[in-house]
């Protein structure tokens, strides 16, 4: 017998995140997500931000984020909203919790 698991599975492009005309990319494939959810374990969120972007975002798009000069704030509402997308979460019931 052949399990086909192809129908149950997502193929669809990573999920992108658009600032006001910039559109960055948040990698999440099984190998980034299992690396992200360790750095968060060791780390926090926080103290793992640099790392956590490092895998989430290619250097084009760590670059288009350094070039919007981000305050902290903003940055981390960037960053939890990427975990969030990266995990398969909703990054608005994430923030509802927050607020």
């Amino acid at each position: 017998m052949v399990y086909s698991l192809t129908e149950k599975l997502n193929f669809e492009e990573d999920p992108q995140i658009k600032i006001k005309d910039k559109v960055i990319t948040v990698k999440s494939d099984a190998e980034t997500a299992l690396k992200l959810v360790d750095v968060l374990d060791r780390e926090g969120e926080m103290r793992a931000s640099i790392e956590a972007a490092d895998l989430l975002f290619s250097p084009r798009d760590r670059k288009t984020i350094t070039g919007l000069s981000l305050n902290m704030r903003d940055y981390s509402v960037l960053l939890r909203t990427a975990i969030a997308l990266c995990l398969g979460n909703d990054p608005d019931e994430d923030s509802d919790s927050e607020q």
